[in-house]
């Protein structure tokens, strides 16, 4: 009787141990949205198609020309990240924050980026072919030279942003805010501009087209 006695006092806070221990190792997965090993993959490889990286921290990381193709990174914080030239084609951006973040030559065709922030990133020759910018914060971004066709800007904020020598083909502009905005030499054809067009957006050497359909 007394062995048992001391066997369950020996028995009892190891079983104790090992369940602390287990939760330990299962707890996290549900406190953080991304999946650990995706990130271990991008971290080491530089690659991840297709991965859940969402609400993960990724401020000022060196991820220039990763492959991130299709993949979750919504409410991502991409804060003065290094990602040129990386491909974040069809991956969802949304809420993600990009504020600074430097996508020069970055490909993000049909991305959703609803509602993320892209202050001061810069954009140049970034292909947004087809993306959704709606809600997107894009103050004093330079998108100059970039592939923004097709783009939804609905509701945007490119006040001081910089559209130079862009294409804007087929974009859609409904109540943007377009103030100190610049499009020199941008490419005008089938733009919807919904929004009203001040004195204080520079349009100098534009190519415009007529909408397919009207007269000439």
């Amino acid at each position: 009787m007394h062995f048992l006695q001391q066997f369950r006092w020996v028995v009892l806070p190891l079983g104790f141990c090992w369940l602390i221990v287990g939760l330990g190792l299962i707890i996290p997965q549900f406190l953080w949205a991304y999946d650990q090993r995706d990130l271990g993959r991008l971290r080491n490889f530089g690659a991840c198609v297709e991965c859940n990286i969402s609400e993960a921290d990724l401020r000022m990381t060196k991820l220039n020309g990763a492959n991130l193709r299709s993949s979750d990174m919504a409410k991502t914080i991409f804060f003065s990240a290094n990602l040129q030239v990386a491909d974040l084609s069809g991956s969802n951006l949304r809420g993600a924050n990009l504020e600074q973040a430097d996508l020069q030559g970055a490909n993000l065709q049909g991305s959703n980026l609803e509602g993320a922030n892209l202050r001061g990133a810069n954009l140049k020759r970034a292909n947004l072919r087809g993306a959704n910018l709606k809600g997107v914060k894009l103050f004093g971004a330079n998108m100059s030279e970039a592939d923004l066709s097709g783009v939804w800007f609905n509701t945007a904020d490119l006040q001081n942003a910089n559209l130079s020598k862009s294409d804007l083909s087929g974009s859609i502009f409904y109540s943007t805010r377009l103030r100190g905005a610049q499009f020199r030499g941008a490419y005008f054809c089938n733009t919807h501009f919904g929004t009203e067009v001040t004195p204080q957006i520079e349009f100098r050497h534009c190519e415009l087209e007529p909408h397919r359909g009207s007269q000439r």
